[in-house]
């Protein structure tokens, strides 16, 4: 993975750690702006994810004024303005820079939309437009890897991700980072708010740059395959915002990560025809993905039978394999934002981009959870 600093990028073909990295002399803030960003103080009452009511309450302020702030057709006085922030826990310069860039409702995708409260999904997009704000910070500071995202729209999964994968120089063989490939094909990772427990990953596109949001709260196998998932959705839906959420989508997303984590090329030579159930728990744990998985794609490929399938899902259910995984992999870790914070030093650097996008340093932690392999 290429990462670099600014005025210091690496000699052709020289591994990304072995350059000693220092501080730039030059720090980026956003521009303070004379006035007032709505769109700032919508994203802080929907990521705190309180009402107009609650706000108001919490600032002393009326429900028809928090309203018309959001909407631009007023703006809020400066002691107003102080009163917002502490009502919200930001800092004081926060509702006066500049507005955060819009990211289309239609470009962000859920996997289970209609079971996903309204609350969650506008504070996860809230999210999105505040990942574009941090990454635009970073590379202030660093170059980060280019996208080299395929576009396939029109391709079935199987034939899509056989296609990223010869890309990419993959061969058949298992992945053993996932979240390092995807960084190093220029995806930009965070994770996601713990908060928003009903959802496991979501992705989108903001000026070609390719964004995941993924939980760390699910098993290593889980998170992979949710990374794969929702490279799916960058790979054969980016550009296509018309049904962002339908079930259709979702299925080829789905049939999609199937097929890149498990090759069928390889697979069918690996004796995996009528396998048994301790082969397929030897099959998932080469592969890293769960056990679940791995018969589901047994079965899509014919090697097992109907019959086979379900017996042997009824009987992973039983040993615990269908709520968790037994004995599962570490989950990974973003190498990316390791380098790219512990370089110029951990804590430095968070609150750096904290003071840089107006946020408090507890906020931008969220962002990196369990992604990060030391405390920054």
């Amino acid at each position: 993975m290429t990462l670099s600093l600014i005025r210091g990028e690496l000699p052709e073909g020289q591994h990304s750690q072995s350059i000693p990295l220092t501080m730039p002399t030059t720090k980026r803030q956003l521009t303070e702006t004379s006035g007032f960003a709505p769109s700032r103080l919508l994203w802080a009452r929907e990521h705190r994810m309180i009402t107009r009511s609650e706000l108001a309450h919490a600032a002393g302020i009326s429900v028809s004024a928090i309203a018309g702030y959001e909407q631009g057709r007023t703006t809020p006085s400066r002691s107003t303005q102080e009163k917002l922030t502490n009502a919200l826990n930001l800092k004081p310069n926060f509702l006066s820079l500049e507005d955060l860039e819009e990211v289309p409702a239609a470009a962000v995708s859920f996997r289970k939309a209609s079971k996903t409260p309204k609350k969650h999904q506008h504070a996860a997009r809230g999210d999105a437009r505040m990942a574009v704000e941090i990454f635009n910070s970073l590379e202030k500071h660093f170059k980060l890897p280019a996208a080299q995202i395929p576009a396939l729209p029109r391709f079935k999964p199987a034939d899509a991700a056989e296609l990223v994968r010869a890309e990419w120089h993959l061969g058949d063989r298992p992945i053993s980072d996932m979240m390092s490939l995807l960084e190093s094909k220029g995806v930009r990772i965070l994770s996601l708010d713990h908060r928003y427990s009903d959802v496991d990953a979501f992705c989108f596109t903001q000026d070609r740059v390719p964004y995941i949001f993924v939980s760390t709260t699910k098993s290593g196998e889980r998170q992979r395959f949710d990374l794969a998932h929702e490279l799916g959705h960058l790979v054969m839906h980016s550009g296509d915002d018309e049904y962002p959420n339908s079930k259709e989508r979702e299925k080829e997303a789905q049939d999609f990560a199937s097929a890149f984590l498990l090759p069928a090329s390889r697979l069918y030579t690996q004796g995996m025809h009528d396998a048994h159930l301790d082969r397929i728990l030897e099959a998932k744990a080469y592969w890293g993905v769960s056990a679940m998985a791995m018969t589901y794609r047994l079965h899509d490929l014919g090697l097992l039978s109907d019959w086979q399938y379900r017996t042997a899902a009824v009987e992973l259910t039983k040993r615990g394999y269908r709520a968790s995984e037994p004995d599962g992999i570490t989950p990974e870790r973003s190498q990316l934002l390791y380098k790219v914070f512990h370089s110029l030093g951990g804590y430095r650097m968070v609150q750096d981009i904290a003071d840089t996008i107006g946020l408090r340093r507890e906020d931008i932690l969220v962002y990196l959870r369990d992604l990060v392999m030391r405390a920054v």
